[in-house]
């Protein structure tokens, strides 16, 4: 039964892909959209993981070769600072950026449809921005 569950997943989002005005019919019919956006969410974390040790390096590389000029006592707290928030940060905004711009797009969906004089559920608008 999962197996035909996560397999009926993948389908709608590579139906997505291919046949984008069926699929969008097929999600207002049926709006769900929880599993497809802990996988993306999921996917972007683990991905701003593997770059963490980058962005540390990057933020090292820019603090030690850029043009603003510290004092050594004031560079070396920075230093020591600097890498690890950058890092904490980028794996935080992989997480929580995704769900801010699909209620965004939702929300602008849902503006849209209060002009056109249409009354859609926030649930399918919010399904259908991610």
């Amino acid at each position: 039964m999962s197996e035909n569950k996560s397999a009926r997943s993948t389908w709608r989002f590579l139906q997505v892909l291919v046949n984008p005005g069926r699929a969008f019919e097929k999600i207002v019919a049926e709006p769900v959209f929880i599993k497809a956006a802990f996988g993306l969410c999921g996917i972007n974390l683990l991905l701003a993981i593997i770059l963490a040790p980058k962005m540390q390096a990057l933020t090292t590389w820019m603090l030690t070769h850029g043009r603003v000029t510290m004092p050594p006592e004031e560079m070396e707290r920075v230093l020591a600072v600097a890498p690890k928030a950058a890092a904490g940060g980028s794996v935080v905004a992989a997480a929580v950026t995704p769900w801010f711009i699909w209620l965004l797009i939702a929300g602008l969906l849902k503006l849209f449809a209060m002009f056109s004089a249409r009354d859609v559920a926030f649930k399918t608008l919010l399904a259908v921005a991610v």
